[in-house]
């Protein structure tokens, strides 16, 4: 009778005893890569794993995984991760691309627009495959905003037209970038960099440049293979006429006359050959 009555007891001491054990946590990773936006084409990327929970003082092994989109490669690296002695601890940042990447097909690098996905793999002290990823993505465009000349513009022949283009990629103002656009006649003429991101053109336009509409269109790409174009902004090209304020005459004597004998302009040589000649 005894037994039967001590083995219920047992059972209630064990569950309670099982009860109040402490529980281990399991292993927690958390990814970090950075910039977290999108970046542009070349752009360097830092990747770090911070691992908690884990088994104390144990030297962890953890293998990077990058594969690029469409198919354009992927690339490993291998990093050693420390716990200390409550089970966390972080490996040291890694930058993707540089020279410590195996790459097995592809090449390594931020050189293709698109997603990019990191996998994380632990590899010992045991091995129990992909414990996170993450993504991070590229754009190779860049974006041209004109600020001069203004929409609507008119600019007569033998002026000089204003042409200022910003441009700027994903990551910020570009500052490596090759900016060109057409003159009236159709001809490439390049912008140079005179601020930051910010490329001027003054471009005089010729007594033969067409009268009329000029739209203006930017174009602008960097040695990291990104691309862009600008608005188009039009503006009007008229002639420049030539316009006589005053006419005043003189006898074989050199004195002033109040004859005003017929009026003969003779064309100069950058004299606009559309003008038309006012008398005022």
């Amino acid at each position: 009778m005894r037994l039967r009555s001590t083995v219920p007891c047992l059972i209630i001491a064990l569950a309670v005893a099982m009860a109040t054990l402490p529980t281990v946590a399991a292993a927690s990773y958390t990814l970090s890569i950075s910039p977290s936006t999108p970046v542009s084409l070349g752009t360097i990327i830092t990747i770090t794993l911070s691992l908690s929970g884990g088994s104390r003082n144990t030297a962890y092994t953890i293998l990077f995984e990058v594969v690029k989109p469409n198919g354009n490669g992927n690339a490993t690296i291998s990093t050693p991760l420390q716990t200390n002695n409550i089970g966390a601890g972080s490996t040291q940042p890694i930058t993707y691309p540089s020279p410590t990447w195996t790459a097995s097909s592809g090449t390594v690098g931020t050189d293709v627009a698109g997603v990019y996905n990191v996998f994380v793999n632990q590899t010992s002290p045991s091995n129990v495959g992909t414990v996170q990823s993450g993504q991070f993505t590229v754009s190779s465009m860049l974006t041209l905003v004109t600020s001069q000349p203004v929409a609507g513009s008119i600019v007569q022949r033998g002026q000089t037209a204003s042409i200022s283009v910003s441009v700027s990629s994903v990551s910020g103002p570009d500052t490596s970038a090759t900016v060109h656009v057409l003159n009236p006649s159709k001809l490439n003429v390049s912008l140079s960099q005179t601020g930051f991101g910010v490329y001027t053109l003054y471009y005089p336009v010729s007594y033969s440049d067409p009268l009329g509409p000029w739209t203006i269109i930017a174009y602008a790409s960097d040695n990291q293979g990104n691309s862009g174009t600008g608005s188009p902004v039009t503006v009007m090209i008229t002639k420049n006429d030539l316009i006589v304020y005053s006419l005043s005459t003189y006898d074989s004597r050199g004195s002033p006359t109040n004859r005003l004998p017929s009026l003969h302009l003779r064309p100069r040589r950058h004299m606009d050959p559309d003008c038309k000649c006012q008398q005022h």
